[in-house]
């Protein structure tokens, strides 16, 4: 059951992304009130263009993370690699770190060890939102490395 304080942000959150899907440009003020529901670092929008490069829209405080991810690293992402060979994006079920990648990976993959951590970050959970199965597209918070342990979000779950 949430609190009243924690309905008033889901309702906000809601109200955003609602807002966003007929006005784009309104997208990063609900990633941001997005990532404030969970009390998370962040949120983002991550979708597959059409020479399968990687872009991403972003609540404003991880412009930094936006630059080196589509600079670099969105060649090294495990995570949205593997949700697509899995068949995860494109489904129904929200998906974790624990779906995709395993404790090793997570301690050594240079995604994790290298980008991730510079950014301050660690987990993720995401939920795909593409109405079309061939138009790879996803929502998808990040969590900090203290905020819990190597379980990243508690039995799969956005907690």
């Amino acid at each position: 059951m949430l609190s009243e304080k924690q309905s008033c942000k889901f309702v906000e959150a809601i109200e955003h992304i609602y807002a966003a899907a007929s006005a784009p440009a309104l997208w990063p003020t609900a990633l941001e009130r997005v990532a404030a529901f969970f009390s998370d670092r962040g949120a983002l929008l991550l979708y597959q263009r059409d020479d399968a490069s990687l872009g991403t829209i972003i609540n404003p405080e991880f412009e930094p993370v936006q630059r080196d991810y589509e600079q670099t690293w969105w060649r090294h992402d495990i995570r949205f690699a593997r949700s697509l060979t899995r068949a995860y994006i494109g489904g129904s079920d929200a998906i974790t770190d624990r779906h995709v990648v395993t404790s090793v990976e997570i301690d050594e993959h240079p995604f994790y060890a290298q980008f991730l951590v510079s950014h301050g970050l660690r987990w993720f959970a995401g939920v795909t939102i593409s109405p079309n199965p061939s138009v790879p597209a996803v929502l998808s918070v990040q969590r900090s490395r203290e905020k819990v342990n190597r379980s990243g979000f508690v039995g799969g779950c956005f907690v």
